[in-house]
């Protein structure tokens, strides 16, 4: 749950955040090619957030990483996720047009 290499990971992304000038980095579940099954190389949100549900998206920001999922999952991200993370409930549209207002 708490692990020094998913700590890493998000501290990986922050920094080209920064390097980057960006405001956020999304990552879905879906890959490149929206398949129905996603390939183990390709569990990109899993691999930075440590949620292996089949649906969610996460939003990385210089002082946020935040999971999107559905009521379904939602037992199974509190237990998966770090302190690092935030579960929301809300959809990220409405988050994200938070975060600039």
């Amino acid at each position: 749950r708490d692990s020094p290499e998913l700590q890493e990971r998000l501290s990986d992304i922050r920094e080209q955040i920064v390097r980057h000038d960006l405001d956020a980095y999304i990552i879905q579940t879906a890959d490149e090619h929206q398949s129905e099954e996603i390939r183990e190389c390709d569990r990109r949100r899993e691999f930075v957030s440590g949620f292996d549900g089949t649906a969610g998206k996460c939003v990385i920001t210089r002082e946020k990483a935040v999971l999107f999922t559905d009521g379904r999952y939602w037992t199974q991200a509190l237990k998966q996720l770090s302190p690092q993370w935030e579960l929301q409930k809300c959809d990220m549209v409405s988050w994200l047009s938070r975060l600039s207002s």
